[in-house]
């Protein structure tokens, strides 16, 4: 799987109203990526992943600025440095 960084469309901002809308509407083209870092993490940390988009070569990049929890597939938005 590839941990790659894109933004969604250089026309759209990624806001969460649209992350939100695009996994609830197409369920095959967007899921939530394991966070694979070397650096250990804390506990509550592993709850959540990366929101992710399917490319054309069939691997799923992150979408930038963005984690979701594995279970309640909240979307919550992060600074970005």
């Amino acid at each position: 799987m590839n941990t790659d960084v894109i933004l969604l469309s250089p026309d759209a901002p990624s806001t969460l109203e649209t992350i939100k809308f695009l996994f609830q509407s197409n369920e095959e083209k967007y899921t939530v990526i394991k966070n694979e870092s070397s650096t250990s993490c804390a506990d509550w940390w592993k709850a959540f992943g990366y929101p992710s988009k399917l490319d054309e070569n069939g691997e799923y990049y992150r979408i930038k600025g963005f984690v979701s929890c594995f279970f309640c597939h909240c979307f919550v938005c992060v600074s970005v440095v």
